[in-house]
């Protein structure tokens, strides 16, 4: 449930800077989300779908990793993440 709510919030507040560093109509799909008890933080594993590769190519994964962490930091969940990214081609 967190992750489908995750996913929607970040892919419609975040719209304008996902577009803007990864082309038009670009988006981000949440693979998985858990709690890791031995690490005590989160772990997030998110998809990047970019519809302009030129533009994504050049701020990946940097752009992807701040647009999760200002998602992250919205959603005001206080603990930290461990974050696996990929792009989708």
């Amino acid at each position: 449930m967190l992750k489908l709510f995750f996913e929607k919030m970040m892919n419609r507040v975040f719209k304008k800077d996902i577009d803007l560093l990864f082309g038009e109509d670009s988006t981000i799909k949440v693979n998985s989300m858990g709690y890791s008890t031995q690490h005590k933080k989160f772990h997030l594993s998110v998809t990047l779908f970019p519809s302009n590769y030129d533009y994504a190519f050049e701020v990946y994964p940097e752009g992807l990793e701040g647009v999760v962490q200002d998602a992250w930091k919205f959603m005001g969940i206080s603990k930290d993440f461990i974050l696996t990214t990929s792009i989708h081609h």
